[in-house]
């Protein structure tokens, strides 16, 4: 098993500034990015969870085996790779 962990809590600030509408919107758009970027790696077993641990994280959890040298060698940077990338120029509202 491995897992990613986006951090948002950042977006606590955004809350005090704009509101929870604003902040729940950005949220959710940072769910919908983190989902979309990795959507190519996932398999049918794993998870993307989003807001259920206190609305500042996304967790994305992947059940291989752990003899899956090339997944826990190669794709998980990928996926990690492809999330700060998508994070990164999303335009997020």
């Amino acid at each position: 098993m491995a897992m990613i962990v986006v951090d948002a809590s950042s977006l606590a600030q955004l809350e005090r500034s704009h509101g929870i509408e604003g902040c729940s919107a950005v949220s959710k758009s940072v769910s919908s990015v983190v989902l979309d970027a990795c959507s190519p790696y996932l398999e049918a077993d794993d998870l993307v969870v989003t807001g259920a641990i206190g609305g500042d994280e996304a967790v994305v959890v992947f059940f291989r085996s752990r003899c899956d040298d090339q997944f826990y060698r190669e794709v998980l940077d990928q996926v990690s790779n492809a999330i700060v990338g998508s994070l990164g120029n999303a335009p997020l509202q």
